[in-house]
């Protein structure tokens, strides 16, 4: 998300500064290419940056780098194919039965309860 939000922005920059440079008119900023091809190295700086940017107060989630440091952290013992750690969402909850007994509503149907269990889609 973070690459491709990047990706984004740059090419709206370089795109609309071409433009109003040339005195263009844009009909689709998805579709246009800029004349001048933007180099790798100036995405890849704009991400590194983002990536160990500071949260700031009003920042909901903790930075990517400290996101990507806890994944990390987790020893969970299973890997993959290619040895990377694997776990699942359900690892990060102390009391997931808990939490999944919560997936049970009752449903009134006809003066009848019954209960309906569901699943967490995350």
């Amino acid at each position: 998300m973070i690459e491709r939000s990047i990706r984004f922005n740059i090419h709206s920059q370089h795109t609309l500064t071409e433009l109003l440079e040339q005195k263009k008119s844009l009909s689709n900023l998805y579709t246009y290419n800029p004349g001048e091809k933007i180099a790798e190295s100036e995405i890849a700086s704009a991400i590194e940056e983002a990536i160990h940017a500071e949260p700031s107060p009003y920042d909901s989630h903790p930075a990517p780098h400290t996101r990507f440091e806890l994944v990390h952290a987790l020893d969970t013992g299973h890997t993959d194919r290619t040895g990377s750690t694997v776990a699942e969402l359900w690892d990060l909850f102390q009391d997931k039965e808990t939490l999944q007994l919560s997936g049970v509503a009752e449903n009134v149907s006809g003066g009848e309860k019954t209960k309906v269990f569901f699943r967490l889609a995350i």
